[in-house]
């Protein structure tokens, strides 16, 4: 057993619930640094990118969880959408991302793209829409 089944055992409900606790405190999951210094992720950015690897399939629930009135909330579905989207993690959906989540019209959370607009990794994205970063984030783009 990793140190992340306690948090992640049972369904995705169950496991938002408990890793919610982790991670609204920290005001995010994603901990990693602009322009992709060397950095050790804290326990709840890894507990994050376990979350997305093992609940991929229900993507459904975190988007619902993304337009949460708590914008703590928000702000962490948004950063494991991003996890369970990007072609770099581990089980990723390759080229079958689904498409209801290339298609989100929602305008991406001012902050991500700032950080996005500053990274050199990702400077070449010009895109406003959650569809269009994640259509981005899903190709070797960034690599």
């Amino acid at each position: 057993m990793t140190e992340f089944e306690p948090f992640l055992a049972g369904d995705v409900r169950a496991a938002w619930k408990r890793c919610l606790r982790v991670w609204k405190p920290l005001g995010r999951v994603n901990d990693l640094p602009k322009g992709g210094r060397p950095y050790t992720p804290m326990f709840g950015s890894s507990l994050g990118w376990e979350f997305a690897e093992r609940y991929r399939a229900d993507y459904a629930f975190v988007l619902d969880r993304f337009g949460s009135e708590d914008s703590l909330e928000a702000a962490c579905a948004f950063d494991i959408l991003e996890f369970m989207v990007d072609s770099r993690a581990p089980g990723n959906w390759g080229d079958t991302v689904p498409s209801r989540l290339l298609e989100l019209t929602a305008p991406l959370p001012a902050r991500r793209l700032e950080d996005l607009r500053s990274d050199p990794f990702t400077a070449d994205f010009e895109g406003r829409t959650l569809g269009e970063y994640f259509r981005y984030l899903s190709k070797d783009s960034i690599l």
